[in-house]
């Protein structure tokens, strides 16, 4: 069965009404989302009953003040850690790099090892992932 069409089917026992959506009509796994709303991303996120890191880097332009942060959720959704920083004149790819690497750091202090990362940067997914 097409990942997509096995991720579908995981997510309806969730979720009946989730959708997952092709960005631009490709099956590529690269082109598509889920779409939930809060209540039924904290259940597919439960779900996954390991620890969560969710962070976000941002910079008003490029480069200008920049900063960021996130947390960290036990495997229950309960928020353990959190961080957030200022990163003065810099870019947007600069504060996404820096929010990883925090919040890897943090969860290192912590002694958590088996971890699910959600971020928003196509750009820090795939420099890493690769």
């Amino acid at each position: 069965m097409p990942l997509k069409m096995e991720e579908e089917r995981w997510m309806k026992t969730i979720d009946p009404s989730a959708k997952i959506q092709d960005k631009n009509h490709s099956n590529t796994i690269e082109e598509w989302e889920i779409c939930l709303d809060d209540n039924s991303f904290k259940l597919w996120r439960n779900s996954l009953k390991k620890h969560c890191l969710l962070l976000d880097g941002v910079a008003k332009g490029n480069p200008t003040e920049a900063g960021g942060g996130g947390l960290i959720l036990d495997p229950d959704g309960i928020q353990i850690a959190s961080f957030a920083w200022g990163l003065g004149i810099d870019s947007n790819n600069s504060a996404e790099a820096l929010a990883l690497w925090k919040g890897l750091s943090q969860a290192l202090s912590l002694n958590i090892s088996d971890l699910v990362v959600f971020r928003d940067s196509r750009l820090i997914i795939n420099t890493f992932i690769s």
